[in-house]
């Protein structure tokens, strides 16, 4: 119920401003998931849980302040003309060929470990498969779903009916079809791997999937400048290196709690039921990732403003 609920004011979000500047508050799913999985699932937080999530936080921050802020008007024309651009041709069929090669390494990584045997270190990969599909197609759910939210928008409040051309009807069945297969994939996710893992690795790539798709789609970096693109690029590398520190977690994190033996799971909640990373633990790096925020929110509005100086 709370999923359809919250993908509901996701659509009308959508309608009040680009994909790009709702990414930090999908982030902001990442300290949520640190702080109340110990204490609803009985999940163990790591240091490294937390030394993640404070770089992605920042780079999060950078990427939507330094990303395309704006979107033009759609109709069905302008979807026709992007859709035909060389540059969306070549991401679409990037896109593509990613999801079907994640498909090929779920299907034999989890149904078939034994292909690995002389790669073993490639199945440290499987806990992050998932969570990759399910924020690949997250980003082009969101950029569908926000075509759709804008033809709609077109048609009923500024009175030009899209609803003459067949485009609309299947940007609208694309955007429910997508929806669907994320719900389904996400699901899959949580099911292959521990949540605290899981949710920061899906929220991260699916901030970056969903600006680039937007991005590339709108043509929105050439009008950048050479910082704008610099900035935005630092922002997806933190981001990134943030998702590749969680694959220094233990090796029990890996799995999903519900895969574990139940005197496993007790031993690994230590003899209080607890967490495994100390409350003062837990306390300190809350404030380093509070204050690593803030000083990158104050470089970045410095960064803006000597840009702002400069083009005057």
């Amino acid at each position: 119920l709370l999923t359809f609920v919250s993908s509901g004011f996701d659509m009308i979000a959508l309608l009040f401003a680009p994909v790009e500047l709702l990414g930090p508050l999908a982030g902001s799913t990442l300290i949520l998931n640190i702080f109340v999985a110990p204490f609803v699932v009985q999940e163990k937080v790591y240091p490294v849980d937390i030394l993640a999530t404070a770089i992605s936080v920042p780079g999060m921050i950078v990427t939507s302040i330094f990303g395309p802020h704006s979107t033009p008007a759609v109709d069905t024309a302008l979807i026709t003309a992007n859709f035909s651009r060389g540059a969306t041709m070549v991401y679409e069929v990037m896109t593509a060929v990613a999801l079907v090669a994640c498909v090929f390494l779920i299907r034999t990584m989890f149904g078939r470990p034994e292909m690995y045997a002389r790669a073993a270190w490639l199945l440290k990969l499987r806990p992050f498969l998932w969570p990759f599909f399910a924020a690949t197609l997250g980003g082009q759910q969101l950029l569908i779903t926000k075509l759709t939210i804008e033809l709609l928008d077109t048609t009923f409040a500024e009175g030009v009916n899209q609803f003459a051309s067949p485009i609309t009807y299947a940007v609208i069945v694309a955007a429910v079809a997508l929806s669907l297969t994320q719900l389904w994939a996400i699901n899959q996710a949580l099911a292959s791997a521990d949540a605290l893992l899981v949710v920061p690795v899906y929220q991260s790539l699916l901030i970056a999937m969903a600006t680039l798709s937007s991005a590339v789609f709108f043509d929105q970096f050439a009008a950048f400048a050479w910082w704008e693109t610099g900035a935005f690029a630092v922002g997806v590398i933190l981001v990134v290196s943030g998702v590749l520190l969680l694959t220094q977690r233990p090796v029990n994190a890996m799995t999903a709690p519900a895969a574990r033996p139940k005197r496993q799971r007790a031993r690994e909640r230590g003899a209080t039921g607890g967490s495994a990373t100390s409350p003062w633990v837990i306390v300190w790096l809350a404030v380093g990732t509070v204050v690593a925020t803030l000083l990158t929110i104050i470089v970045v509005v410095a960064a803006t403003s000597g840009g702002d100086e400069a083009t005057a």
